[in-house]
């Protein structure tokens, strides 16, 4: 059973460990698949004159048969293997490199012995210094919190931002039309006086010419983006190194 040999982490419900290895996957080599004629196809090719013949020829092809698929089957299998087994040699290197990952940053929690001097854990000295420890450990949670929340409300204002600079882009576009669009008829207007016998100054003074700085035809100003929060982009803290002591157990 597997229960009793060095493979029973397979069937434990524990986590999988970067320890933990299979054995060397033993291959075999295998000739390659032969296209060319041979002397079992020529035997397979020939008449046979008795019956006994008949039923030697119809047996060398049911076991030709058999040979070659199992073959081919060999082939895939073995490939397979040796795929799974590459696959599993690189999730031990990454399960490795999380683990060494782990232990160097530690959990944050129970670390109170940096110097790694001895302490007597009923002490008043030792109590007050795991109060404060645990104490510090919440306000650097409260501080992840409010870290996270400020990157969240920072994205958000940013999107609404966004949206409402797109909005704004798409509306100066239709004032800038619109101002082309009163420009060519003013011009249309002005040949069409002008033909007339009109007095172009008086003409001008009387229609202005459209401007694009004109208040229907201005663009809109561009609403100054969201200020980014000194506290969305400060970077996690990283844990400080120490003995640990988990007070809990």
């Amino acid at each position: 059973e597997l229960r009793s040999t060095d493979l029973s982490y397979l069937i434990s419900n524990s986590p999988m460990k970067a320890a933990h290895s299979l054995p060397d996957l033993q291959t075999f080599q295998l000739s390659p698949v032969k296209t060319a004629r041979t002397a079992i196809l020529d035997v397979l090719e020939w008449e046979p004159r008795t019956r006994r013949e008949s039923c030697l020829l119809e047996a060398l092809q049911m076991q030709t048969a058999r040979l070659a698929l199992a073959k081919g089957q060999t082939i895939v299998l073995q490939g397979q293997a040796v795929l799974q087994q590459l696959y599993a040699k690189r999730v031990r290197t990454q399960l490795a490199a999380k683990e060494e990952k782990a232990v160097k940053k530690g959990k944050g929690k129970g670390k109170h012995l940096k110097d790694g001097l001895p302490r007597l854990l009923t002490g008043e000295a030792y109590f007050q210094h795991v109060v404060q420890h645990e104490e510090a450990m919440k306000e650097k949670e409260r501080e992840k919190d409010a870290r996270k929340k400020a990157r969240e409300s920072q994205a958000a204002e940013m999107v609404l931002w966004e949206q409402a600079d797109q909005e704004r882009r798409e509306r100066n576009e239709e004032r800038t039309h619109a101002w082309r669009d009163a420009l060519e008829r003013w011009e249309a207007d002005r040949k069409v006086a002008k033909s007339q016998g009109a007095r172009l100054k008086e003409w001008d003074q009387q229609i202005p010419k459209p401007k694009a700085r004109d208040p229907q035809f201005a663009p809109e100003p561009m609403v100054p983006k969201p200020k980014i929060s000194k506290k969305a982009t400060a970077s996690e803290p990283e844990e400080e190194e120490g003995e640990e002591i988990d007070i809990d157990e």
